[in-house]
């Protein structure tokens, strides 16, 4: 009988540890090779490759948590907007802001639907120096996500504190 209190909180700890609090941070990195472009596109294929880290918990505009390149010419740097309603991501240049593109600028956008959880790419579209927007028919992406679950890790350190309370209890007594 006197295992029975550490195996029981043992069993509760394991048991509990599959519940967990929504994540607050979504670090999403796509490898992409775009096509499809149509007659007239000045770079085709248009290969890109971007890294960022967001909370997921709220809108957000930002353009200095990213890492980004593309094989085409992009006016400024490199942005990215999240909408926190929708589970969206636009990346982006930022010389019309992520989420658009101006007439004679070198823009791109890429947006990308449930980024938190099963990320799928929705829209590419870039722009070249003119007035025409050159957008994919072949989107291929390769993404890697990675969000942290601070619920479980306390969880797990909460049955840690249970069963040294146990052990010290059971050595007192």
């Amino acid at each position: 009988m006197r295992l029975a209190k550490p195996v029981v909180a043992a069993i509760l700890a394991l048991g509990l540890s599959g519940l967990s609090a929504p994540a607050s941070a979504v670090t999403i990195t796509d490898d992409f090779i775009m096509s499809g472009f149509g007659v007239g596109a000045p770079v085709t294929p248009v290969i890109g490759f971007f890294t960022v880290t967001f909370n997921n918990g709220a809108n957000i505009i930002d353009s200095t948590a990213i890492t980004a390149t593309i094989n085409t010419v992009v006016d400024g740097v490199f942005e990215y907007t999240y909408y926190a309603g929708l589970d969206q991501l636009i990346v982006g240049g930022a010389a019309n802001g992520a989420s658009g593109m101006g007439s004679g600028t070198n823009d791109f956008i890429l947006v990308i639907n449930t980024v938190s959880t099963a990320p799928s790419a929705l829209q590419f579209e870039y722009i070249a120096g003119g007035s025409s927007a050159f957008v994919a028919t072949s989107m291929t992406n390769n993404y890697s996500t990675a969000t942290p679950e601070p619920a479980s890790v306390l969880l797990l350190g909460g049955a840690m504190a249970g069963l040294t309370a146990i052990r010290r209890r059971r050595k007192a007594g």
